[in-house]
């Protein structure tokens, strides 16, 4: 039902892989200095898990229109029928 269903996919895992990228070697660019504290890590790890969310909802989007309209509604159709005979 999904079109573009794979591109769909790797865009999604590249962008996620980019951000979890980034947040590794932010963390390893703290750890490499003297002092790192506890607030700094709080941060990057919040904005690691907003600009992955930022990242999910962008690739909901993507899905939702992605949907082939006429084939759900075919399918709906064709399980009102089914359900019809069955009564």
């Amino acid at each position: 039902m999904l079109k573009n269903k794979e591109k769909i996919k790797q865009e999604l895992k590249n962008k996620i892989e980019k951000e979890i990228d980034k947040y590794v070697d932010a963390m390893d660019s703290g750890f490499e200095k003297d002092f790192f504290p506890i607030d700094e890590i709080e941060e990057l790890w919040g904005n690691a898990i907003k600009n992955c969310n930022f990242v999910l909802q962008q690739g909901t989007e993507n899905i939702l229109n992605s949907i082939e309209e006429k084939e759900i509604i075919s399918k709906k159709k064709r399980i009102n029928r089914y359900q019809e005979i069955q009564k």
